[in-house]
């Protein structure tokens, strides 16, 4: 059986942890069942790949006896990137072992078992669900909505080639921040969500604006690359609503210029910045099970 899991863009500026967005680039997992773990892609010791570690924390949570797989791994997300690499492994590692039991994919589970391992649910929902999401990780479980998001708007997304993690991005962030700050988080949230659905690109600028990560991402991201303040800008003039993609270093907006990507190419090329623009869309439905 093959897995096809999509990549993921999460907070989308003003959606801290809770928004995230299913793009059209993808990682396949293909595995059947074996005597022991093994994955034929990487010299990864079996307990230390991400996949297997997921696999064998759902089957404990579940009670599902114990069993293994051999994996073969084609890799289409670019790693600490902010763009869900690590999301898309837990996820296939829940859904192996759901499927290596004969039983139908969970997706509520998967979502839990999944935010307990990436301990946000973000990138997850997306993947699950397609298309635009909301997700909540509370005490009382964890929850997640679909929205539609028009079929004029599609993501422009700028890759660089260095890598930032997401533990790196997490220890720049404040413990506290001023509650004037989280007002003006909470009130674009909304109205991103409308905006996107009905297809209006007019205020997204304005819309998708972060006080709550972003102002302590963006220097450490500069101090890796000079440039990145001026790929920034040059995407604000092809696109709306440029932000951060998760934590980053990748970068997203919306447009409804066919020619955007096109443009951000050749200006990257012209200017020899060492940046990426992969021809992604939305990615409306979410992971694909293909049995053989």
């Amino acid at each position: 059986m093959k897995l096809r899991l999509p990549a993921t863009s999460a907070n989308l500026g003003c959606g801290y942890d809770t928004l995230g967005l299913a793009l059209s680039l993808y990682n396949t997992f293909e595995f059947w069942e074996s005597e022991t773990n093994i994955c034929l892609d990487s010299d990864l010791d079996p307990a230390d790949h991400l996949v297997f570690r997921a696999m064998q924390e759902a089957q404990r949570t579940l009670s599902f006896p114990q069993k293994n797989a051999t994996l073969r791994v084609e890799t289409g997300i670019p790693i600490k990137s902010g763009l869900g690499s690590s999301a898309a492994c837990v996820a296939a590692g829940i859904m192996i072992a759901f499927l290596l039991q004969g039983k139908k994919i969970d997706k509520n589970q998967v979502l839990s078992i999944g935010t307990q391992i990436e301990g946000h649910p973000d990138n997850l929902a997306p993947l699950l669900y397609g298309g635009l999401t909301a997700a909540l990780a509370s005490e009382t479980g964890v929850f997640a909505q679909a929205f539609p998001i028009d079929a004029s708007i599609e993501p422009l997304i700028v890759v660089p080639r260095f890598s930032f993690s997401t533990e790196e991005a997490r220890r720049a962030l404040p413990e506290q921040i001023p509650v004037e700050d989280a007002v003006f988080n909470l009130t674009r949230i909304g109205l991103l969500i409308g905006a996107l659905g009905e297809g209006n690109l007019d205020d997204i600028d304005t819309f998708t604006e972060d006080r709550l990560h972003e102002p302590y991402r963006l220097p450490l991201l500069r101090e890796l690359d000079p440039n990145y303040r001026r790929v920034r800008e040059k995407m604000r003039t092809l696109a709306k609503g440029v932000s951060l993609s998760g934590a980053g270093p990748s970068l997203i907006a919306f447009t409804q210029d066919a020619d955007a990507r096109d443009t951000m190419r050749e200006w990257l090329q012209a200017e020899q910045l060492d940046y990426e623009v992969p021809n992604v869309g939305i990615e409306r439905i979410g992971y694909r099970l293909e049995t053989q």
